[in-house]
Formats: C-alpha cells, structure tokens, sequence
C-alpha cells in the first residue's frame, strides 16, 4: 500500500534542526487501511469493541536517534502485526518531546475534519459508522504527547491529578487520594 510522504525540517526549542518525513494526508492512510483490510478480510468482529466501530491506536516510541509515531487498526485479526498498522511519521534531531511530537502531528489535527467516510466500496464487508483514537506507547512517549515533564516533575501521572507532593518519600505506593473511597 503506498501512501504520498512529506519531508521537512524545524528548529526545535533547543536549538537543534529536526528533520522528518510523514503521510501528506491522514484521512488517505484511514480509507485506504479501511478498504484493503477489508478486502483482505482482516476486520473482525470483536467482543470488546462495538459493531461498526473503527477504533485506531495511535502510538509511539523513541529508539536510537528516531521516533516513530505509528497508526494500528485494534479490530484485526492480528492487532500488531505489520499488516494492520502504518507508519505515519518519524523524525529525528531531538528528543521525543512535546513540541516536536506536536509539530510534526499538528498538520493531520488542523487540516482533517473527525467526519472520515472510509466505507468507499459499496461492497463493503465491514461497515463503519463510529470512530475511536486511543492513544499508545511507552509510559515515556505518552508524558511527552500530553506535555508532561517526567517521573520528576509536578504533574508525573499520565492518568490522574496526583501531585509529587502527594507522595510521601520514601514510600513508592498509591497517594491517599487516589486510594478507594478517599475523599479530598
């Protein structure tokens, strides 16, 4: 399946030129995922994941010099496999942080409107009326994607409002205030 790319540079906030390549239109690499896994007959349908839903995984990670940022379509057959997902983009220069990861992904968030019609084939085997993004990756890669500083810093959870104060030294476990039935 070939999709159209773009390459490009900036210069981050460190200073350092980052340069990448990404798809030039994401609602391309959805219709047309659609349509050949379709046609290969890799959606199923899933106990867990409504009828006529598409639910996407977008997901990244940092190895060596690059971060890839990844597109994985969750009702398949086979979930990770390199025949359900697609590689959006991938760039190298600096870290994985936040504004490098929104530079690069910002075009597909500004440009494409959420309405992506990707039944195209009147043949259609799976029909889609509903679509989900779910985010994925390491612990790491979803901190930098949702603008968090760390393990260190003041916000560190990537899923509540605890606070490194929160926590008392010494002792690795759950806040007060995340424990069942705490009222704050």
């Amino acid at each position: 399946m070939e999709f159209e790319y773009e390459c490009g540079n900036f210069a981050s906030s460190t200073g350092k030129q980052v340069s990448f390549v990404r798809v030039t239109n994401l609602s391309d690499v959805v219709k047309k995922s659609v349509n050949q896994l379709n046609e290969s007959g890799f959606f199923v349908e899933k106990s867990n994941i409504p009828k006529n839903l598409l639910w996407v995984l977008l997901m990244g990670d940092k190895g060596r010099k690059s971060t890839k940022l990844l597109l994985q379509f969750l009702n398949c057959k086979e979930q990770h496999s390199i025949h359900t997902a697609r590689l959006l983009a991938i760039f190298e220069g600096d870290k994985d942080n936040h504004q490098c990861i929104q530079k690069v992904l910002v075009r597909y968030f500004k440009s494409h409107s959420s309405n992506c019609d990707a039944n195209q084939s009147s043949s259609a085997m799976y029909s889609i009326s509903e679509f989900w993004l779910s985010l994925g990756g390491d612990w790491e890669f979803i901190a930098r994607l949702l603008g968090l500083t760390g393990p260190n810093g003041t916000f560190f959870c990537n899923f509540c409002h605890a606070q490194l104060k929160d926590l008392e030294k010494g002792k690795p476990r759950t806040p007060w205030l995340l424990q069942r039935g705490a009222t704050a």
